[in-house]
């Protein structure tokens, strides 16, 4: 019997000990598969940040490009040397976008790619007193053939457009347009 009994005790010793390294075992399983949803979820949300932060770098290209094109001497409305806030002259802006879509005019257009970058469409329309074709200023042109518009940010600003054929120099009212793009690989 007290073979019996030591048997006994053994078997539950070696029992316990099982049902211990079973709650280790578990303890660690438990521990592990809440450390991987902890990275997955920081990991999300680190991406969502990147994303985030971006799309704000694009937004304010965006908009450090339109004050560039507001204050460019080519564009800018003056009245008796006087720099008027917000206001382009049309007929500098018309001999602007011809001199940049010319084929021949590279330099120049490098020059303005600096101003405006690369990737960047800018122009404006007249809305009052008569609604008008928008004035195609400069056009984006992506680096590689291969590349298609991935995304794109649009921002628009009221602006004066001083009409000098108009009488007394009268100016209408428009809208400038900046379309920044972002080019990638062509999926094929």
């Amino acid at each position: 019997m007290r073979e019996n009994n030591a048997a006994r005790l053994t078997f539950l010793r070696g029992r316990r000990a099982q049902m211990k390294q079973m709650e280790t075992i578990m303890v660690l399983v438990i521990f592990f598969i809440l450390l991987a949803l902890s990275l997955i979820f920081y990991g999300a949300l680190g991406k969502s940040s990147i994303r985030q932060q971006v799309q704000e770098r694009f937004e304010t290209d965006a908009v450090k490009i339109m004050q560039n094109a507001l204050f460019l001497p080519e564009l800018a409305c003056t009245d008796h040397n006087l720099r008027k806030e917000n206001c382009i002259d049309r007929y500098k802006a018309a001999a602007l976008a011809e001199l940049l879509n010319e084929q021949l005019n590279t330099d120049m257009k490098l020059f303005y790619a600096k101003e405006f970058g690369v990737e960047t469409d800018l122009s404006f329309k007249v809305i009052f007193p008569d609604e008008e074709a928008e004035v195609m200023i400069a056009e984006a042109t992506p680096f590689d053939i291969n590349e298609e518009i991935i995304s794109q940010e649009q921002a628009q600003i009221p602006i004066s457009i001083k009409d000098s054929e108009r009488p007394y120099n009268e100016y209408s009212l428009g809208i400038m347009t900046i379309t920044v793009y972002k080019y990638g690989p062509r999926n094929s």
